[in-house]
């Protein structure tokens, strides 16, 4: 039986380090852990609560679901353990302050999450199966560092994720922002060009004008009808010209 017992302890060991190294989802490795554990302890209610404020916890995950988002607390006793980073194991009737009470006794197991002296959450375990503290704390342990190291890296993973995502997107709006820049510096230069040829165009252009406004005066001074005639025509024509211009 102990041999068994050893090989069970292990076994969950192993299972719980395999899940940290094929994930980097915090969701993921706690939602299989505590499948793990609950499996292991016959639990009918497991969940992982992440720290708060004044020795309360934010329920995170469960395997029931439904209390997740519910901030509960404990009697000073059982938080002084989990401060103190020690594994509690009571028979109880309620397994937190707030709770309703169980129709009958049951076992309630608190273990702590730890990374390196900073609480992070705690696992709670309800299960009407006898445990002996002593022979699974080493596991409970275990479990407890091995997610206490997968829960930073997990956070830390999505915090690089974030900041490249974040990078990538002020990239793209300073690529755009010099490619505007680029366009705006463009239109500036081809504005100053066409101003200047159009100022090119308009003296000259303006010249011809008053011009040939006085040969029309004069046109009217020549005697030959013909000769009048034709030159009347080309003032006409230079007229048209000049507006098309």
């Amino acid at each position: 039986l102990q041999a068994q017992s050893q090989a069970m302890k292990l076994l969950l060991l192993n299972n719980i380090s395999n899940i940290i190294r094929e994930s980097i989802d915090t969701s993921v490795i706690l939602k299989s852990a505590l499948e793990e554990l609950a499996q292991m302890f016959g639990a009918f209610r497991a969940y992982y609560a992440a720290v708060q404020k004044d020795d309360k916890f934010l329920i995170k995950e469960s395997l029931e679901k439904k209390d997740i988002g519910l901030t509960i607390s404990f009697d000073r006793s059982v938080s002084q353990n989990i401060n103190n980073g020690k594994v509690s194991c009571l028979t109880c009737m309620k397994e937190y302050k707030e709770a309703k009470p169980f129709k009958e006794i049951v076992q309630r197991i608190v273990v702590p999450i730890f990374h390196l002296n900073s609480l992070l959450g705690i696992i709670v375990l309800s299960t009407k199966q006898k445990t002996k503290l002593d022979d699974t704390l080493e596991v409970l342990n275990g479990v407890s560092s091995q997610l206490g190291n997968a829960i930073i890296q997990a956070e830390l993973y999505k915090k690089n994720a974030r900041m490249v995502k974040d990078l990538t997107k002020t990239l793209k709006e300073l690529q755009d922002t010099q490619l505007k820049l680029i366009n705006s510096e463009k239109m500036a230069s081809l504005g100053q060009l066409v101003a200047g040829v159009a100022h090119e165009i308009n003296t000259p252009v303006a010249s011809i004008k008053s011009n040939n406004e006085i040969m029309k005066k004069l046109i009217l001074q020549v005697e030959d009808e013909d000769t009048k005639d034709l030159l009347q025509e080309i003032n006409d024509i230079d007229k048209e010209a000049i507006a098309r211009i």
